[in-house]
């Protein structure tokens, strides 16, 4: 027993100090901003004897918050304090190898290595020599041609975009990849005229340019941004290029006359739906037939662009409740819950396509019909010029009969009116103006027709069982800008209903 702590006193007295070695290619060590340093840092601790010194902890620091030219990316094993603290443990062999240092920022370094025994008996230390070198100037993707044009909606820029890559010298970089990026491609046809229009690459010639392929205007107005940019690998980074395209109407502006009837066709005839337009915002009634054929209507009153004024206009859609056409009660008006949500995305000015998802049985809440139907103006112009034009808009009788409304669409010397309310039991029905005559200056006088037909849902719809019947006589007298009267003898029922411009 006394032999053996005699032995065990001579061996700690023999490791008070030890030799703590870097390895070849440990130190002196340089690296380019970001990377890490081309060879493993690593340290061997010996003995006096010679013998590895295995269990024994390594401990090194960084400054804080990666201000110093080097820094570390893997935390294990480390702690913050007055700078980042790691430790690591020498293996059998009595090496350490410190693998989470990176060139930081530009500058040199010095990293101290210390090694402690069990007990935290102070062995040595060894320094490793680090620097970091910046990395060169970054390329340059400059835009040579094609910023700032202006295309009509649906139509292609005249010109490709144009762009040069050179290095920090100024001299051309060739066979380089650049990618030309649409910020919006996929909104509603605008992008590139090619195989994938959502992205472009293209190879830098001998001069350094490169041309993107053409561009389609799409259909909604205003600014899009183009961004094309190429990688460079020495600094790690992407060099960017961007230019400013603006689609306009066919004079040249930034609005566009969306309002009027639209429907599908002859081959869909008897339905359709009238937009109103104020400022950027739309009020939509779609006039269809409900299961048994009969007419019903739905209200999206409101909604917004989801990217620009003339791409895709979306909005809850409603069909709300209310008291009969010949006895309206204002107070019975319900709107409701949504019951779908549509989406109007035009193809140009003159052409849409409505897709929705209704839930058309109240009584089964998940009875959920998709529909989708492509729409184009419908023609009801007159052979001779209106007395009266502007008179298109969304009428209704005010807050006190709220609920009910005539949507009025005006083309050259005509008019197409529909009157929106309710039946006996409060359900939608609608009654149609689709044509007339001007009596005067300030009155518009024809028949009024109640419809049915083929559900609108069915696919496809049945335009052979379009029923229309004569109800009785109709006048619109506008007494000026914001006021007017609808006189009607419906089903020998007759009364005058006060309209006013609804606003929205």
């Amino acid at each position: 027993m006394i032999r053996s702590l005699f032995a065990l006193l001579l061996l700690a007295a023999s490791i008070v100090h030890a030799e703590v070695t870097p390895l070849p290619g440990s130190t002196p060590q340089q690296a380019l901003r970001g990377d890490h340093f081309p060879n493993a840092i690593a340290v061997r601790v010996t003995y006096p004897s010679g013998l590895p010194a295995s269990g024994v902890e390594i401990r090194y620091s960084v400054p804080p918050g990666g201000f110093g030219a080097v820094d570390v990316d893997d935390r294990t094993g480390c702690y913050p304090d007055l700078g980042t603290n790691c430790r690591i443990t020498t293996d059998a062999d009595g090496v350490a190898e410190i693998r989470n240092l990176y060139a930081r920022f530009p500058g040199n370094f010095t990293l101290t290595v210390l090694a402690f025994a069990p007990g935290n008996a102070y062995l040595g230390s060894a320094s490793i020599v680090l620097t970091t070198i910046d990395r060169p100037p970054a390329r340059v993707l400059a835009l040579s041609s094609g910023d700032g044009q202006k295309a009509v909606l649906g139509t292609r820029f005249a010109q490709p975009l144009v762009v040069r890559l050179v290095d920090d010298y100024g001299q051309a970089v060739a066979s380089e990849t650049v990618a030309f990026l649409p910020t919006s491609a996929d909104d509603n046809h605008f992008g590139f005229l090619s195989s994938d229009p959502s992205v472009a690459y293209v190879q830098t010639d001998a001069s350094g340019y490169a041309v993107s392929p053409p561009i389609a205007a799409g259909y909604g107005l205003g600014q899009r941004k183009v961004t094309a940019y190429a990688y460079d690998a020495r600094t790690r980074s992407n060099v960017w290029a961007y230019a400013m395209l603006t689609t306009t109407n066919s004079a040249g502006g930034s609005d566009l006359d969306l309002q009027d009837m639209w429907w599908s066709g002859s081959a869909e005839n008897g339905w359709g739906m009238s937009i109103v337009k104020h400022g950027n915002q739309l009020f939509n009634v779609l006039f269809v037939y409900d299961d048994q054929g009969h007419p019903t209507w739905y209200v999206q009153p409101g909604g917004e662009w989801t990217s620009r004024i003339g791409s895709d206009f979306a909005g809850p859609v409603y069909s709300p409740r209310s008291a009969p056409w010949f006895a309206y009660d204002a107070s019975r008006f319900a709107v409701g819950k949504p019951v779908g949500f549509s989406a109007l995305r035009f193809k140009g000015p003159d052409a849409l396509l409505f897709e929705t998802g209704f839930t058309f049985n109240f009584t089964t809440p998940y009875d959920v019909r998709l529909v989708s139907k492509r729409m184009v103006r419908q023609d009801f112009t007159g052979d001779a010029p209106s007395p009266l034009q502007g008179v298109g808009d969304m009428w209704w009788g005010g807050v006190e009969q709220n609920g009910w409304g005539v949507a009025i669409q005006e083309q050259f010397g005509g008019l197409f009116a529909v009157w929106f309310t309710y039946e006996d039991d409060g359900t939608p029905t609608w009654f149609v103006m689709p044509g007339g005559e001007w009596r005067d200056a300030s009155t518009y006088a024809g028949t009024m027709y109640r419809t049915s037909s083929s559900p609108w849902v069915a696919t496809p719809y049945d335009a052979s069982k379009l029923k229309v019947g004569a109800v009785g006589p109709y006048v619109l007298r506008f007494q000026d800008s914001t006021h007017a009267t609808l006189e009607y003898s419906v089903f020998g029922r007759t009364g005058t209903l006060s309209l006013t411009r609804q606003p929205f």
